[in-house]
């Protein structure tokens, strides 16, 4: 593990180491077996968390199942509301022809009204050249008849039965009269077209009002419509996303458990360099109290020599935990393996992985260093076969 030290506290060191030694299989130990537990525990707990998951999968389906039957329902509205409005469209091209039609009629009654007036004109006038012609006959004066009579027309009528009408005056009479019923009647039809267009206007605003509540009433409905599609898309991804991240976090923690039971027992050289002090017993006195030694110490496993800041490789793959120090093995990496296959790589300088990290063969871990139990540069690489430390060179290439 360490070069040879002064000796000045070798039996205080002596003590640390084999409390140290102690202290690192009671780790490893601990670790195979509760690592393994843990393992269980955690994908007990996480395949519990799916079947909850898949719970809410399911009641997720069902509420996304309600909201199409909602998404339906708006849908239809909105086909509804898009029918109507097409009727109301038609209805207001409708009444603006109808009403392009009333302004037409109205201009031409106009004209037509405008020359009946001016024929009306003429004809009083000439009617008025021959009242004047008979009032200037007899003592049976038009003047008597007319002071005689309640109106005009039955001022002719008392002309007409004393015979004193000529046969020209009563048809320019009979053309007055005409005329008169006509622009009666012309002003009529004008009077009724005026108010029916009046009434068309108003009824055109009022289907003008119903198309744009129509058209926001349908531009709410397909906002609420977006909305709650876009709410499912975003729930089931969401869901999705989770069982996709909790079935890769099962899939990790199986691959991990397997990795406790898939040591081989063939390991990779974890650095290259020369070796500084092999594997058994040792006149090290920092080196772990072994009776059965007749130097009384046992070195637990290699020592390589190279330089500061060398990459330290795992020798094979499996679970590392990372451990600072500096004391006895100072900075240094467990990896187990399983099938009780373990490797310890000591006085790191520092880490490539994290604690609990799952690492591959071959895979950069940490970088050499001498921190702890440590007089130089170097890395105290160690094998274990169920809690016994063994020569790593034997299952070395």
């Amino acid at each position: 593990m360490s070069d040879h030290l002064p000796f000045s506290g070798s039996v205080r060191r002596a003590i640390a180491a084999m409390v140290i030694t102690v202290v690192l299989l009671g780790a490893i130990t601990g670790f195979r077996h509760t690592q393994a537990d843990q393992f269980t525990d955690q994908i007990g707990q996480k395949q519990q968390q799916q079947g909850q998951l898949n719970g809410l999968m399911g009641q997720l389906s069902q509420e996304i199942q309600s909201s199409q039957v909602r998404e339906a329902l708006l849908q239809g509205m909105i086909a509804t509301l898009d029918g109507q409005i097409a009727v109301t469209q038609r209805h207001i091209a409708d009444g603006q022809v109808l009403l392009q039609q009333i302004s037409d009629n109205l201009v031409r009654e106009q004209q037509h009204l405008d020359q009946v007036r001016a024929q009306l004109a003429l004809d009083k006038h000439a009617l008025a050249e021959e009242l004047v012609m008979i009032y200037k006959m007899g003592t049976n004066t038009p003047v008597n008849n007319l002071l005689a009579s309640d109106n005009f027309n039955d001022f002719w009528r008392r002309l007409i039965d004393l015979r004193r009408v000529s046969g020209t005056q009563q048809s320019v009479l009979d053309r007055v009269q005409r005329e008169e019923a006509e622009v009666i009647a012309a002003v009529n039809d004008i009077t009724a077209q005026k108010q029916r267009q009046q009434q068309l206007l108003k009824d055109l605003e009022q289907q003008q009002q119903q198309l744009q509540d129509q058209r926001s009433q349908r531009q709410t409905l397909v906002g609420q419509l977006a909305a709650l599609v876009a709410q499912d898309q975003q729930r089931l991804a969401d869901a999705e996303r989770a069982v996709k991240e909790l079935q890769a976090e099962i899939t990790k923690l199986q691959a991990e458990e397997a990795s406790l039971h898939a040591g081989s027992g063939h390991f990779v050289w974890p650095e290259s360099g020369p070796i500084s002090q092999g594997f058994g017993c040792t006149s090290y006195p920092f080196e772990p109290y072994d009776p059965n030694c007749r130097t009384r110490h046992f070195h637990t496993g290699i020592d390589i020599a190279a330089d500061f800041g060398t990459e330290v490789h795992a020798g094979d793959a499996g679970i590392a935990h990372t451990y600072a120090s500096v004391y006895g093995y100072g900075n240094h990496i467990i990896i187990l393996h399983g099938n009780g296959w373990v490797t310890v790589y000591g006085h790191l300088a520092w880490f490539a992985v994290g604690d609990g990290q799952s690492v591959g063969r071959g895979q950069v871990i940490g970088y050499e260093g001498s921190t702890g139990n440590s007089s130089g540069p170097h890395l105290h690489f160690e094998v274990r076969l169920n809690d016994t430390p063994v020569d790593p060179l034997r299952y070395l290439p």
